[in-house]
């Protein structure tokens, strides 16, 4: 960066552009500058762990974004932004990000996109619901992507269909990086007693996440209103109900607008920056149509919908067949919801578990980071040579 310090901007910017590629560097990008989380977190630790020797730099949107010492943060948007992603061997991210420049030869774009196992229709699957902007976007992406992150059969089938992936894409069938920490069991409970802490949540409370997906108007009208009586549900059978309220990123800076009298009981977690950390130390989910919910049955979690609005969404989204055999119950009012959490019997909820998963297979077997990892090692990402 010392030669590029010197030039003016239009010199900086074209200099940016010739600059070589080193295959020493790789660049993170979660959802355009969130957080140290999602399947990246997960990717980038076991580069550490290997303690391979590369530079590895996270673009953020919030320069007091918390990440840890050896990773160098770099401001999403800006001259600097542009060089390390025009120079970088290796980016990776999990969105339809905008780009901006030209690939280079030799550069590796490796797509880990940000769900799971989908109930709402993506991508080319949904094409008629989506701005001709974002359509265009996605089939540059999908023509510069090198490698794309499968962790079930279901979105496999997803991306060949409706990801626009050009013929040299690998579907790399290694589960998703963010499902090992949930499946291994060995820091589970170091992460539960921490976020936990972090939090300010005793021990021995019975937490519940609820994370409602985004509607494109951005209304929270569809959200559970009532979160007490969602605690009352529960506290049937348990005491000392949690509740963690987590919106998705499209809409999390909306997240202090929401109606609910947050406290020591009703907690809004959205900006906590892993989910993954937030499942650990959750006992339960309740959600409207987000994938988060299977990630908690992975782990044999209860799972809860209420989908108040389920016309309107399946007419704004549109939905996949299989949402309708799902092992969750269907609930479309808060009042059905809160049966369904007093009567919850959970050897039903596992036969019907064990029935989705053996029908939905999934790809996850706790080593995706270190499969991604060896994809990447084997695609160039080495220790940068020093000159004889």
């Amino acid at each position: 960066m010392s030669v590029l310090n010197k030039l003016s901007l239009r010199a900086k910017r074209a200099y940016s552009r010739i600059a070589p590629i080193d295959k020493s560097k790789i660049v993170f990008d979660n959802i355009a500058g969130k957080g140290y989380g999602e399947n990246l977190k997960y990717i980038a630790e076991e580069i550490k762990k290997r303690d391979l020797k590369v530079k590895m730099y996270w673009l953020v949107s919030d320069m007091d974004t918390i990440l840890p010492s050896w990773m160098n943060r770099i401001q999403i948007g800006t001259l600097r932004a542009e060089y390390e992603l025009q120079t970088a061997g290796f980016v990776v991210y999990n969105y339809r990000r905008r780009w901006e420049f030209p690939k280079k030869k030799g550069q590796v774009f490796l797509q880990t996109w940000h769900g799971g196992i989908a109930m709402k229709k993506i991508e080319k699957d949904a094409e008629d619901k989506l701005p001709e902007s974002y359509i265009k976007n996605a089939v540059l992406d999908g023509q510069l992507t090198d490698g794309i992150i499968a962790d079930g059969e279901q979105i496999e089938d997803i991306y060949k269909r409706a990801f626009w992936l050009n013929d040299n894409c690998e579907m790399l069938r290694f589960g998703s990086p963010r499902i090992d920490v949930l499946l291994n069991s060995k820091n589970t409970n170091l992460i539960r007693k921490r976020v936990r802490g972090i939090l300010q949540i005793k021990d021995n409370a019975y937490v519940v996440l609820y994370a409602p997906t985004f509607r494109n108007s951005g209304t929270a009208e569809a959200y559970v209103a009532d979160l007490d009586a969602v605690k009352r549900a529960f506290s049937i059978t348990r005491s000392e109900i949690v509740i963690l309220v987590r919106l998705h990123p499209n809409v999390a800076k909306t997240s202090h607008n929401l109606k609910y009298d947050f406290s020591d009981t009703i907690i809004n977690a959205t900006d906590y920056y892993d989910p993954q950390e937030l499942i650990i130390a959750s006992d339960a989910c309740i959600t409207d149509y987000s994938s988060i919910v299977y990630d908690f049955a992975m782990m044999g979690k209860p799972g809860f919908l209420c989908m108040k609005d389920l016309d309107a969404y399946i007419a704004e989204r549109g939905m996949y067949d299989w949402f309708y055999d799902q092992p969750f119950n269907m609930n479309y009012d808060e009042e059905s919801l809160c049966q369904d959490i007093s009567t919850f019997d959970y050897d039903e909820y596992k036969k019907k578990l064990d029935t989705f998963f053996e029908k939905y297979k999934t790809y996850n077997l706790g080593n995706a980071a270190a499969q991604t990892v060896d994809w990447l090692v084997e695609r160039g990402l080495s220790e940068k040579r020093r000159k004889a």
